[in-house]
C-alpha cells in the first residue's frame, strides 16, 4: 500500500508530506512476519506539481487572451484595408508585433516588460538605420496584458511613422519620452510623449480617415 499524508514537525510551523509505502514481509513458508514500510518526504514534488498546475492554468489563460485579441486585430484590420495586399501588410505586421512581445515576456518569465525595451524592440524594426530615434525616460515595468496593449499602440504609430511621418525622411527624427506621475488618489501613470520632427511637405494635410491606429 503507498499513500500520502501531512505531518507536522515539532520545530517547525509548516506541514511536510510524506509518502508511506508499506508492505509484507514474509518467513521461509511464505507467512507473514512483519509489516515493513518506507516513508519518504515528498514536499518539493508536491510543491512542484502544484506550480505546474499553475502554469498550466496560466498558459490556457495567456493563450486565449492571445486568440482574442487575434481575432479582435484581424476584423479591425478588415475596416480599414483598401485591398487584400494592403490587408495582407497591416495583419502580418500587428501579428508579428503581438509575437514580438510574447518573446520578450517569455525572456521576463511573463512578470513584464521594461518599457524602454519594448519600446526599442519594436522601434528597432521599423526605423531602418542608426540614430533614427531617441529613447529617454525612468525604468518602468509594464505588466503582460498592458504590454500586448501597449506594444500593438507603438507598432501603429511606428507604422504611420514609416508611412506618412519622421521615419519617412532620411533625416526624420523621432524622439519618445516618458514620465511617472501619481494623481489625487495615488495611482500610478505613465505619460509617454511622442514627437516626430521632418522637413515640411508642400500640399500635406491631416488625414480624413481615422483608421486602427487612430483608435
Amino acid at each position: 500500500r503507498v499513500h500520502e499524508f501531512r505531518v507536522q514537525r515539532e520545530d517547525d510551523s509548516q506541514f511536510r508530506w510524506v509518502r508511506d509505502t508499506v508492505f509484507p514481509l514474509f518467513d521461509q513458508e511464505g507467512r507473514v512476519s512483519r509489516i515493513a514500510g518506507i516513508a519518504r518526504d515528498v514536499t518539493d514534488e508536491r510543491r512542484w506539481a502544484e506550480h505546474q498546475s499553475v502554469l498550466v492554468a496560466e498558459l490556457q489563460h495567456r493563450v486565449r487572451n492571445i486568440m482574442s485579441t487575434i481575432g479582435s486585430i484581424t476584423l479591425r484590420t478588415r475596416e480599414s484595408a483598401t485591398s487584400v495586399e494592403d490587408y495582407a501588410q497591416r495583419l502580418s505586421g500587428r501579428v508579428m508585433s503581438l509575437a514580438r512581445t510574447q518573446a520578450l515576456l517569455t525572456r521576463a518569465g511573463n512578470v513584464g516588460i521594461d518599457l524602454r525595451g519594448l519600446l526599442n524592440d519594436e522601434l528597432s524594426s521599423t526605423a531602418y538605420g542608426e540614430g533614427r530615434f531617441l529613447l529617454h525616460g525612468p525604468a518602468v515595468m509594464v505588466p503582460p496584458k498592458a504590454a500586448e496593449v501597449m506594444s500593438l499602440a507603438i507598432h501603429e504609430l511606428a507604422t504611420n511613422a514609416l508611412r506618412h511621418g519622421a521615419l519617412r525622411d532620411p533625416d526624420g527624427r523621432l524622439d519618445v519620452t516618458w514620465e511617472l506621475r501619481e494623481d489625487a488618489q495615488m495611482q500610478r501613470w505613465v505619460d509617454l510623449r511622442w514627437v516626430e520632427t521632418h522637413a515640411t511637405r508642400p500640399g500635406w494635410q491631416p488625414p480624413a480617415r481615422r483608421g486602427f491606429g487612430t483608435s
